[in-house]
């Protein structure tokens, strides 16, 4: 019984810690303006973002992969996997990549000897420019598990 109580106690103080985190916020008077029922949304859909840019930016095909007919381990494979491809890591493509990278990139994945699926990515920000990002360090949350754990001792 003890133990659950613990637990509940740590879960209560995760819980706060993430609450003030989540809910301070970088205005002024503390308190941000919302009306009800209206929605605020321009993010825009990741496809509709990669076809704006389609328009007016390139997007260099990389070559990761090539397929490969059959793995080494194929009979362990049948067994586990109802289907899979096969792929080579092409490593110049890949350290090629890796030393000059791109704003806007397609990979091109074999699927099979003849087909591909072209994964279309773009480099974008995440978060806005007055973002504030808070994390707890590993320190920091054995410290307030202790903190909680000499509390219920």
């Amino acid at each position: 019984m003890k133990i659950l109580i613990k637990y509940i106690n740590v879960f209560i103080v995760l819980l706060a810690i993430v609450a003030v985190i989540g809910f301070s916020s970088n205005s002024k008077s503390g308190f941000d303006t919302v009306q009800p029922g209206k929605i605020i949304n321009n993010i825009k859909k990741v496809s509709d973002e990669i076809n704006s840019l389609k328009v007016t930016k390139n997007f260099k095909v990389i070559n990761l992969f090539t397929y490969r007919q059959s793995s080494q381990n194929a009979k362990l494979q049948k067994n586990i996997l109802k289907q899979a491809v096969n792929l080579n890591v092409n490593k110049e493509n890949l350290k090629h990549f890796i030393s000059k990278p791109e704003d806007n990139i397609v990979f091109r994945i074999p699927v099979s000897k003849t087909e591909f699926i072209d994964l279309e990515l773009t480099k974008t920000k995440v978060f806005s420019d007055n973002a504030i990002i808070k994390v707890l360090s590993k320190e920091m949350i054995n410290h307030l598990l202790q903190l909680v754990s000499s509390k219920m001792m």
